[in-house]
């Protein structure tokens, strides 16, 4: 068996899951790990594996007892989701890192293997922040105008994020605040399409989601 995931090393009893091939590590202060363990595969076929990581979502979402259809729920279509947990579709980081938090869970705890396209859109992100930081308004439009071009066709998660940038510059700028709320409310709802303040507890949001409102 293999472990894959880096982490420090520590006194820990392990529960071990069968089905899921998933151990679960408690340390004395109570923060639960969990580790993927895929069985009598080599180091390619590993690789492969924990790019995909859809069974560790099935995992979770059968253990909270939660529907395909309410966890995908403006990220993908069911479908999709179904075949994301048998292995049969990859997906990008940024969806399957917001499927994990939207059941609680830290993507951190796993080692998610990026793809070229997933480095680039990250450091993309990485280096439009960097503008913000910079107050470099101009250059972090720009960055963000290319990376939207970049995404037109693709995800929701990519899509929100250029709205909730839209929404930072215009406040950094000294915009409206009725004008960042619009931008902010257009960002949660590629998500969350039917989202309303009064009803947040009856969905899954992952953290990204929950800074946005």
């Amino acid at each position: 068996m293999y472990i894959i995931n880096s982490m420090r090393k520590i006194k820990a009893k392990s529960v071990i899951n069968k089905q899921y091939n998933i151990i679960e590590r408690k340390e004395e202060c109570d923060i639960t790990y969990w580790y993927i363990i895929p069985e009598h595969m080599n180091s390619k076929e590993i690789y492969s594996e924990n790019n995909k990581i859809g069974f560790a979502i099935q995992y979770f979402r059968k253990k909270y007892h939660i529907s395909q259809n309410k966890l995908c729920k403006g990220l993908c279509s069911a479908a999709t989701l179904s075949r994301i947990e048998s292995g049969e579709r990859d997906a990008d980081a940024f969806l399957l890192e917001t499927l994990l938090e939207r059941m609680g869970q830290s993507p951190n705890k796993f080692e998610l293997i990026l793809t070229e396209d997933d480095k680039d859109f990250i450091q993309r992100r990485e280096e439009i922040q960097n503008q913000l930081d910079k107050k470099e308004f101009t250059t972090a439009y720009e960055l963000l105008s290319t990376y939207n071009n970049l995404v037109d066709s693709g995800g929701n998660v990519h899509k929100q994020f250029v709205k909730r940038t839209e929404a930072q510059l215009n406040e950094l700028q000294g915009g409206t605040a009725k004008k960042t709320v619009e931008l902010l409310n257009e960002a949660i709802i590629f998500t969350v399409p039917d989202f309303k303040t009064h009803n947040i507890k009856d969905y899954y949001l992952s953290n990204t989601e929950l800074n946005i409102k």
